[in-house]
């Protein structure tokens, strides 16, 4: 896992995709559900970066699941800030511009950081964002709109509004 990061983090050309689906074997076969989580996200984020956005909607939808399950809010704002990027590569804007405004509304609740920060110094023009693709007073609106959900309703809405929030797989 610690391979996969360094090499998605240091822009390899396969964003350590690889090593990430290795760890997440590993931890599935221990029974890790935290390091699953974890391995899903990143394996998701390095899937997106490499345009493969059915399979990384796939990893992520199953990240947030158990972040949530978890009550792991760091993962949840990453994985809403992941579902942005998807959004952007499908070209539904609106839906980009809400789920990055639930993210930094909970970010700003909970005090947990690490998704502002990663947006910041390592995502920002690398891979699909909503800022700076639609006019700034729709990204406002929008954001609005994703930062008066609750906690639940980001994530069901982030989950396309599936009704069981929970997973057992």
């Amino acid at each position: 896992w610690g391979l996969g990061n360094y090499r998605y983090f240091q822009e390899y050309d396969d964003y350590g995709v690889a090593e990430i689906r290795q760890a997440l074997e590993i931890f599935r076969s221990l029974g890790d559900r935290t390091m699953e989580a974890w391995s899903l996200h990143m394996l998701g984020t390095g899937l997106l970066r490499k345009g493969e956005m059915a399979e990384a909607r796939e990893h992520i939808t199953h990240a947030i699941r158990h972040f949530y399950a978890a009550s792991d809010t760091a993962g949840i704002t990453l994985t809403l800030d992941d579902l942005s990027s998807v959004a952007v590569a499908d070209g539904d804007l609106p839906r980009a511009a809400r789920l990055r405004g639930a993210a930094r509304h909970l970010t700003a609740l909970t005090g947990t950081g690490l998704a502002g920060y990663v947006e910041e110094l390592y995502e920002a023009g690398i891979r699909p964002g909503v800022r700076g693709t639609m006019p700034d007073e729709d990204l406002v609106r929008y954001g609005a709109e994703g930062a008066a959900m609750t906690l639940d309703e980001a994530v069901a809405f982030a989950l396309d509004g599936a009704t069981e929030l929970t997973t057992s797989d």
